[in-house]
């Protein structure tokens, strides 16, 4: 009995111990070196501490101040929560001369107009990344969506194209918290009749 319960007791707690790992372990999106202007991302660090909300870091490869970033460099984080893929919030990203500012909005659907919902948190961090913090309950979800996709944009004023997404194509997919898919546990093995 305890031979053959051994491999799913261990099977089960290996499934277990890898989802949370991955709880807590930032999700990463690299990006080539592939767009000039001062914001071509590098890499995106995501990370959704338990009780704050979900951050992002975009880091570049090129150093920036935020001087240099007022009225000519953006970020965008872009969130799907309705499940069409396309964006439903927006998070922008700029500078006001002397410090970065983040602010949430309600994508216009149709011929209206975006709506301003609230400021987040952002700030600079080092000499090449923006950081910002997303409240979810700032958010509207579809019904029954227990994920959301997300995607980052920036936007650097210059001659040409110097805008750069990551990822590249498509979005990442992140569970809301407390309703990623869990495995179901195995039954347990039927004792064998008594003799």
């Amino acid at each position: 009995m305890i031979r053959r319960s051994a491999p799913v007791a261990l099977a089960l707690a290996t499934v277990v111990a890898a989802a949370a790992w991955a709880a807590i372990m930032p999700q990463r999106v690299l990006d080539p070196n592939d767009t000039p202007g001062r914001l071509d991302v590098r890499v995106v660090r995501f990370e959704d501490p338990p009780g704050t909300g979900p951050e992002w870091t975009v880091i570049t490869f090129d150093p920036w101040t935020v001087g240099q970033m007022w009225d000519r460099g953006w970020v965008y984080l872009l969130l799907d929560t309705r499940g069409d893929e396309a964006a439903d919030h927006l998070v922008v990203v700029r500078s006001d001369g002397r410090r970065l500012l983040g602010s949430l909005w309600r994508v216009a659907t149709g011929t209206g107009r975006d709506r301003y919902l609230r400021a987040v948190a952002a700030e600079k961090v080092g000499e090449r990344a923006a950081w910002v913090r997303l409240p979810l309950r700032a958010l509207t979800f579809g019904p029954s969506r227990t994920f959301y996709r997300w995607w980052v944009q920036t936007w650097w004023e210059c001659e040409g194209r110097c805008a750069d997404r990551a990822p590249d194509v498509g979005s990442e997919l992140t569970y809301r918290p407390g309703m990623s898919p869990s495995p179901s546990p195995s039954p347990s093995p039927e004792p064998p009749p008594e003799p």
